[in-house]
């Protein structure tokens, strides 16, 4: 310890707790006590009694400090927290439904969004208390060690052993305790106390119980990813949240009818192995044609406007579903969507006659009518009414084997009753 003074005021330091300083001069002493256990280190202005006779303090003659060896506890709080992730799938695909010719692919595009929900649990403290006898020649006598923390949460120590217990001059006992279970997060005070005999007496230590934003376990934070159409999508973890995966799946009208494209995409978590899925369904209908020619439904969704592949069919029209459908004001892709319904321009067309001359005149002119598998001539012009056929239609015979689609005319210079071209 180290005290300066100037006769009569005393300043002082130690490295032992003091209890109380007995400062003297003349025939009295004046006594600073420090309240146990909050013993100082340290103080300063400290003086003698005062003179009655003068009213200034005595003279310094001599300074008394007063001390106890006691036990040196000290403690530790290491913390702990666990995070644990709930994983979702979602699937989605740009198609629900596809109107297909027999033969006809289609791609269709896929999207599996993966997401995770965090939750964190398992607070909890545990940590050593070190009790440590300072004393040169005297053991100490430990009677019990207990820990507690704010709000009343009580820890179990552990010591090797039951008590009392003996520590030699110098040497340390070491207990441990917990992991204790915590309600929450909350930042907390811990404080331990070691109880011992007069001789060399117990003593308590603190510490701070605080958590870190990170967490010590993490529960599932990855999940490998599987698709039925596409195979192995790889693994995701929750930094590479949000995450979506993107692939196309190509089908195809192999036969005619309807039928459903089932697609799941799944996973498994790394830890637990929880799972989850999800799916997509794309209804397919193939509508495989008996006669000459195809539906409207599929020319009004096979022209450059999409949304079905472009048939190439719709380039013998000057300028292909843009073309003004004859008398109509309208182009064939309008016209293709407007239902005929009590329309009977659209049902038969505008009537169109033609003498017999007329027709002579259109057979030298073409070479000559030729006749399809369907028992209908093939003119070289346009009117209302015509339907599109492709001439490798199977119900259509007596026709060249793969050749290029055609315009087909529905004869409208015949008598007769009106009829509707499909």
């Amino acid at each position: 310890m180290t005290f300066t003074s100037d006769g009569t005021w005393v300043d002082w330091t130690s490295t032992v707790g003091i209890d109380a300083v007995i400062v003297k001069g003349g025939p009295n002493a004046n006594v600073y006590r420090y309240d146990p256990p909050a013993e100082s280190f340290g103080d300063t202005g400290l003086v003698t009694p005062t003179n009655p006779n003068n009213y200034k303090p005595y003279g310094l003659s001599h300074v008394d400090f007063c001390y106890d060896i006691e036990l040196q506890v000290s403690k530790t709080a290491d913390t702990s927290w666990t995070r644990s992730h709930t994983w979702t799938i979602d699937k989605v695909g740009d198609e629900t439904e596809l109107e297909l010719a027999a033969g006809e692919m289609h791609d269709v595009a896929y999207d599996v969004t993966l997401d995770a929900t965090p939750t964190d649990s398992d607070w909890a403290v545990q940590g050593e208390i070190a009790v440590t006898n300072p004393h040169d020649t005297m053991a100490a006598t430990v009677t019990g060690v207990t820990d507690s923390m704010t709000g009343g949460i009580a820890a179990d120590v552990d010591c090797g052993g039951d008590f009392p217990r003996s520590i030699a001059p110098g040497a340390t006992l070491v207990c441990t305790y917990g992991p204790t279970a915590l309600p929450d997060a909350t930042d907390r005070v811990k404080t331990a106390v070691v109880t011992a005999t007069e001789a060399v007496p117990g003593g308590t230590a603190t510490a701070d119980v605080t958590f870190s934003e990170d967490p010590t376990s993490v529960v599932d934070e990855c999940i490998d990813v599987t698709d039925s159409l596409e195979g192995d999508l790889g693994t995701v973890c929750v930094e590479d949240l949000p995450k979506t995966i993107s692939y196309t799946h190509q089908i195809t009208a192999e036969e005619c009818g309807e039928w459903t494209v089932h697609n799941v995409a799944s996973f498994e978590t790394n830890d637990t192995g929880a799972t989850g899925e999800d799916d997509h369904d794309v209804a397919v209908t193939v509508e495989c044609q008996t006669g000459c020619t195809l539906t409207q439904g599929y020319w009004k969704t096979h022209s450059e406007k999409g949304p079905a592949p472009y048939d190439e069919t719709w380039a013998m029209l000057p300028n292909g579903a843009d073309t003004t459908f004859f008398l109509s004001g309208k182009s064939w892709h309008e016209v293709f969507n407007t239902p005929p319904a009590g329309n009977s321009y659209l049902l038969a067309g505008p009537p169109v006659r033609r003498g017999r001359a007329e027709r002579a005149q259109r057979r030298r002119h073409h070479g000559g009518l030729r006749r399809d598998g369907c028992g209908e001539d093939l003119p070289g012009d346009l009117h209302a009414g015509a339907g599109l056929r492709r001439e490798e239609d199977p119900g259509c015979r007596g026709h060249r084997s793969g050749g290029r689609p055609r315009l087909l005319q529905q004869r409208s210079d015949r008598p007769g009753p009106l009829r509707r071209v499909t």
